[in-house]
């Protein structure tokens, strides 16, 4: 079998004067680890760089992104965002960048070191989706439009000054008070623009709404074209936009457009559109009711076409971004648009936001642990957490106990053991000697505490909470929890490890459950518990952990924690918003209704009719046992990887994709020649793969195309069992490249099946 494509990934280490850090990786290459709006290259020296990011922050690179400089233009700012990038095919020392939450247009003849601003008094330069753009017949000639006062500009002296040249005007229906609907001339607010570059008198600007706008006369008059969503009765508004165009390289009178939407419902809307005929008439061409920002194609030297698109989702809120698809949509086809493959689980998407790992209650009082310290309520209903004085954006906490009910025992990265205990304020840091990662923390008796963390590392603390020594024991995996039950002391970890100690933890015995990590576990007397797997498992045990029994739960997803109140009452909860809860000591399972999709990490109950659940991007809600249902009280929705822009750069025939997002600057290696190596290794369906380093890299062409199957991926050992599982829900219709991260498998044999309706495709793989 051929091996499909191999790679460098570049990841960056985001600061001034940014240093590369290289690692084998299959698929896109990350540039940058900065949020990026816009990509451009100086026309004539590929190895020149410019990204544009927020608060007027720009990165610039001169090595083809393996190093990146960061700097601002003029002062630093608020939320604006740098999404539109023009270099002058003139001057290439001429940078243009402007963008959303900005009224300035700003230019640079010096490679960026001083900046000035171009738009006179009364002018505007609010861009809103790709606006500025430069003649590619006359070099030195741009124009953009303006969001928010519908007016058009140009500049003839390479943007040093820039006129007014007209406005977007439509006969657009309006709604009077008295309910009657009217047409009236409105201006219009334009959300993208576009230079027809076989024609540079053609200009074409897409508006809020969803309108198409066309001039014949280099932007001094307009011709309404269209309205690019499907059609819905009534007036003729909606919440989308037109927010950028790409023209085909070759025939430039095929032209692609992408909507954005906001409203939940306000469907049939979005999209990718095409028009064959260079902007005159459109049809809607793939992913009806998809938000879209990016849009970029380009013909390959076998003469199919490549286009890819880049999702969207508005505002990062609960509602948009579970019912608005457009949040880390990636997909790209290499043959015009037949058939589409999905990327987004390819592409390491990064979490700028922390992540709450545990939750714990004092009497009345509830404190969460994470990235960033320690956070804690004033009261019962735990509707709000506040920072305590244990706060640092660069402390990574894993575990805490409580002392007192304004006290702490913190443990975290770096062997780092941190408590307040006894002191009216501030904090003593506490040396142990070792700087492994200490996961988890635990009060084992009267002065004497218990941590546990990686390579099989556990430290004891006796009569003398400042002091911790090492207790041996014969293993070198990753524990993740340690809780005592009465005089039984117990850890969990890596690989199905389970370890007891009944003598205060001088000594342990070991016992291997499953084959997958163990995250948590949880005991509700002497003899009742239940621990939970990465693979979606549930393991009971009713004789004190001497046998455990593996539980029916309909999920495959990671579980990350589990908690009792009592004999009948405890819930689960894990990957993507998984909340179960039982009320009859786990006889039957409730699903719980979620209205987010961050993955929950842990959960302490409130009461029998509340359940306080925390997880990834600062999320913390409420579950509800008697009506199955949760409400979120707080979360920042991440990881946002809205696409901001795709871009072809790069001499014709040699040029790369960049894809600017929110979770960093990408670029996509020419990837067509996989796809021809799919095709001609297994021309009647499905599947091929590499397993290189633990990583399962993974191209799936689906059996049926453009049907909405379910999709299930099984990674099952020689003897039957399955050791890893996944499903794709989020991709219906397309074919799938995925990397899966193995590295818990033993070596031996291992199958790889994908299981679509009737049709099952098959791979073996070997570790060794």
């Amino acid at each position: 079998m051929k091996k499909i494509f191999l790679f460098v990934v570049v990841l960056f280490i985001a600061s001034d004067g940014l240093i590369a850090e290289e690692d084998m990786h299959y698929g896109w290459r990350r540039l940058l680890s900065e949020e990026t709006y816009d990509i451009g290259m100086n026309p004539y020296n590929s190895n020149t760089l410019l990204a544009g990011g927020t608060g007027r922050r720009f990165y610039k690179s001169e090595d083809g992104g393996l190093t990146w400089n960061k700097d601002y233009v003029i002062a630093l700012s608020g939320a604006s965002r740098f999404n539109n990038i023009a270099i002058s095919h003139l001057d290439t020392n001429v940078y243009i960048m402007g963008g959303i939450s900005l009224v300035d247009l700003y230019r640079t003849d010096d490679g960026g070191k001083k900046w000035s601003i171009v738009n006179t008094e009364g002018q505007r330069a609010y861009l809103n989706g790709k606006c500025l753009y430069e003649d590619q017949k006359n070099p030195g000639r741009f124009y953009y439009a303006s969001y928010d006062n519908g007016l058009i500009y140009e500049s003839n002296d390479n943007g040093i000054t820039w006129d007014s040249i007209s406005a977007i005007e439509l006969w657009t229906k309006v709604m009077q008070n008295d309910g009657t609907i009217v047409e009236k001339m409105m201006r219009q607010m334009p959300t993208c623009l576009g230079i027809r570059p076989d024609s540079n008198n053609i200009i074409l600007v897409g508006n809020l709404s969803g309108s198409v706008m066309m001039s014949h006369d280099y932007g001094k008059t307009w011709d309404y074209t269209g309205r690019l969503r499907l059609p819905k009765e009534g007036v003729e508004e909606g919440s989308n936009e037109v927010t950028m165009f790409y023209f085909n390289d070759t025939d430039p009178r095929r032209v692609y457009a992408v909507i954005t939407y906001t409203v939940v419902g306000d469907t049939p809307n979005g999209g990718l559109w095409r028009s064959d005929d260079g902007g005159y008439n459109w049809r809607s061409f793939a992913f009806p009711d998809t938000s879209f920002w990016g849009v970029a194609c380009r013909t390959l030297p076998n003469g199919q076409e490549e286009i890819f698109v880049g999702g969207y989702n508005s505002v990062p809120a609960s509602v948009d971004s579970m019912n608005v698809p457009g949040n880390k949509v990636v997909r790209g086809s290499f043959d015009g648009g037949q058939t589409w493959w999905t990327f987004d689980n390819e592409i390491d998407w990064s979490d700028p936001n922390p992540v709450l790992r545990r939750i714990k209650k004092y009497e009345d009082r509830y404190a969460v642990c994470g990235q960033q310290g320690v956070f804690a309520t004033s009261g019962a209903n735990a509707n709000g957490f506040m920072p305590t004085d244990f706060y640092h954006k660069d402390r990574n906490i894993n575990d805490f106990i409580f002392l007192d009910k304004y006290e702490y025992l913190i443990v975290g990265d770096g062997g780092k053991i941190y408590t307040n205990y006894g002191r009216d304020y501030g904090w003593d840091s506490i040396d142990v000697g070792y700087i492994t990662n200490l996961q988890s923390v635990e009060k084992i008796g009267d002065n004497a505490y218990c941590a546990v963390g990686d390579d099989g590392l556990i430290l004891t603390s006796r009569n003398n909470m400042y002091k911790w020594k090492k207790v041996d024991v014969a293993t070198d995996k990753k524990l993740f929890t340690i809780k005592r039950t009465n005089d039984v002391i117990r850890a969990v970890g890596e690989d199905g490890l389970v370890l007891t100690s009944l003598d205060n933890a001088y000594t342990w015995e070991s016992k291997i459950v499953c084959n997958a990590d163990i995250y948590d576990f949880d005991f509700a007397d002497d003899n009742n518990g239940m621990l939970v797997s990465t693979l979606g498992e549930v393991y009971r045990t009713s004789d004190g952990g001497t046998t455990w029994n593996k539980m029916e739960l309909p999920t495959t997803d990671s579980l990350f924690g589990v908690k009792y109140l009592d004999l009948q009452n405890a819930c689960i909860v894990g990957k993507h918003s998984l909340i179960y809860s039982t009320t009859d000591g786990g006889v039957t399972w409730n699903k719980h209704t979620t209205d987010f999709n961050q993955n929950i990490r842990a959960a302490v109950y409130s009461n029998a009719d509340s359940i306080v659940v925390v997880g990834a991007s600062e999320t913390y809600a409420k579950a509800f046992p008697q009506t199955k249902s949760s409400r979120i009280l707080s979360s920042c929705f991440g990881p946002i990887a809205n696409i901001w822009s795709l871009r072809y750069l790069g001499e014709k025939g040699k040029e790369k994709l960049y894809m600017a997002t929110e979770a960093g600057l990408f670029v996509l290696d020419d990837f067509s020649a996989a796809v021809e190596v799919i095709t001609r290794d297994d021309p009647q369906g499905n599947l091929n793969l590499v397993y290189h380093n633990d990583m399962l890299t993974i191209a799936y062409r689906r059996a049926y195309q453009n049907q909405r199957n379910p999709l299930e991926m099984r990674v099952v050992d020689i003897s039957g069992n399955v050791v890893f599982r996944k499903t794709y829900s989020g991709a219906m219709f397309e074919n799938i490249v995925d990397n899966i991260e193995l590295n818990n498998l033993s070596t031996g044999v291992y199958i790889v099946e994908y299981i679509e309706k009737d049709v099952k495709s098959v791979k073996k793989f070997v570790k060794e």
